[in-house]
């Protein structure tokens, strides 16, 4: 990461970088199918996150709506899995998730001990494409909202990332200037090329290791930031 002039502001990601959506997601899922008598999945979350991940990757250049990605991934999820259930249950199970998630609130391995480190430094805030409500009571819930100047949403922007338009209202909403600020999150190409793009510094964390081909300034674990910032 090069930055010539002093950080002053840190912006991160929620979904997949401080909250642990994977871990959250299954305990909800869990929960869903057996509210539903949907069998149980031992191996759900394998197939349903790269799935989810390919539905949020349309979602972020409108290419499907929120409700097609909600019904769509659980379908093809069950598709995959030969899991034969009806669309009542698909959407039963849709709904339960989207109200019960945010009320799980895990967060990744040194989330805290790493906003405990920065607050003190730097302005932290949040850019995130979830729904308002639904951010804001992950951040309630998982204790993360005190740590926070400012959260901007895609709904809230009016666009989503990796769009320069949400970064621009993110840095204005935190009163600071792009070359002053560092995005970090775990998509490649909503938070790290869109925060380049408008003129941010950025840190990938890339806590799969996948492959990082564009030599993206990368930690593997949280606490790594404290290495860089």
């Amino acid at each position: 990461m090069n930055n010539n002039k002093k950080i002053t502001d840190i912006f991160f990601d929620l979904d997949h970088t401080l909250y642990d959506f994977d871990a959250n997601a299954k305990a909800t899922f869990d929960e869903a199918f057996r509210l539903f008598n949907v069998p149980e999945q031992a191996n759900f979350m394998e197939i349903f996150s790269p799935i989810n991940d390919r539905y949020w990757q349309q979602l972020t250049h409108n290419k499907v709506s929120r409700e097609a990605l909600r019904y769509g991934r659980l379908k093809e999820s069950f598709d995959v899995l030969g899991v034969s259930v009806t669309d009542e249950i698909i959407n039963g199970v849709s709904d339960f998730f989207m109200e019960n998630l945010c009320k799980k609130g895990q967060v990744f391995p040194g989330t805290f001990e790493v906003l405990t480190y920065l607050q003190p430094k730097y302005n932290l805030h949040l850019i995130t494409n979830g729904p308002e409500e639904i951010q804001q009571q992950k951040l309630e819930v998982s204790l993360l909202k005190p740590y926070f100047k400012t959260m901007t949403t895609s709904e809230r922007a009016g666009v989503k990332k990796p769009y320069p338009q949400i970064f621009e209202f993110a840095l204005k909403s935190a009163n600071t200037q792009a070359d002053q600020s560092v995005m970090i999150g775990d998509n490649p190409e909503a938070d790290i090329e869109g925060a380049l793009k408008a003129g941010l510094s950025a840190v990938y964390f890339n806590e799969k290791k996948k492959a990082n081909p564009k030599k993206f300034t990368e930690i593997y674990h949280l606490e790594q930031i404290k290495n860089i910032l």
